[in-house]
C-alpha cells in the first residue's frame, strides 16, 4: 500500500510529497539539487530541472482558465484544465464497480481509492 506524506526541508524550507510503500521507508531529498524560479517574485522550488521547465510556461503564456461561466478557476497545466471542466457537465463516467454500491465519480482515480477504502475486503 502507498502513502504519500507531506514533508518540510529542515535546510531549505522546501515543501514536498513522498510516496513511498510499507516496504521502503527511505525518503531522499538532496537540498542542492533544488531548482529555483528566476523571475522575479517568484520563489518557487523543484526537485526536478523538467518540473521547473513546466513551470516556466505559467509565466511565459499564463494559466489556463476554466471556460465556464462564473468560473474563475485557474490552472497551471491544461490537462488540469479539462480534468476540471468535466465537473461543471455532472457526468460522473466512473461508476464503482461493486453491484452493491451506486456511487460515480468524475475522475478514475477517485473511484479507485473509494474501491481501496469502503470495500477492501471485498473483490470486484
Amino acid at each position: 500500500m502507498e502513502v504519500s506524506t507531506k514533508y518540510q526541508c529542515g535546510k531549505c524550507k522546501f515543501d514536498y510529497d513522498v510516496k513511498k510503500s510499507d516496504d521502503d521507508n527511505k525518503i531522499i531529498h538532496i537540498c542542492n539539487q533544488l531548482h529555483k524560479c528566476t523571475v522575479e517574485g517568484c520563489n518557487k522550488l523543484f526537485n526536478f530541472e523538467y518540473n521547473l521547465k513546466k513551470h516556466k510556461l505559467v509565466h511565459i503564456y499564463g494559466k489556463f482558465k476554466c471556460k465556464y461561466a462564473g468560473c474563475n478557476e485557474q490552472f497551471t497545466y491544461k490537462g488540469n484544465k479539462v480534468r476540471h471542466e468535466k465537473q461543471h457537465t455532472g457526468i460522473k463516467p466512473y461508476r464503482c464497480r461493486h453491484e452493491d454500491c451506486d456511487k460515480s465519480f468524475f475522475r478514475k482515480d477517485n473511484r479507485d481509492d473509494h474501491e481501496k477504502i469502503y470495500h477492501i475486503d471485498k473483490t470486484i
